[in-house]
């Protein structure tokens, strides 16, 4: 046990990403477009809104789930909501 073969992180970095059997380009689903998103962009220490919470959201900026990272910020609970408009709907009810 513990033996590291070299040749099998070669072969590993040569199935990222594209290279995949399983990838889906832009037909990713949300949960798969999300998990590419988190490991591709790095969490701030604050929300990108407010500055002042830690951020717990992954939050789609346009509205398109592209696979963009650019496209996505990293909010807090409330800034998300806020955002999204869902505190005004559970205000109203």
């Amino acid at each position: 046990m513990g033996t590291k073969k070299p040749w099998a992180s070669e072969m590993c970095k040569k199935r990222l990403g594209e290279n995949h059997p399983c990838w889906k380009g832009d037909n990713v689903k949300y949960m798969g477009l999300h998990k590419w998103i988190r490991t591709r962009k790095s969490k701030p220490k604050y929300c990108e809104i407010c500055n002042k919470k830690p951020p717990y959201d992954l939050a789609n900026i346009s509205g398109e789930y592209k696979r963009d990272i650019n496209d996505f910020e990293w909010l807090c609970r409330k800034c998300h909501m806020v955002k999204d408009g869902r505190i005004l709907k559970t205000k109203n009810k």
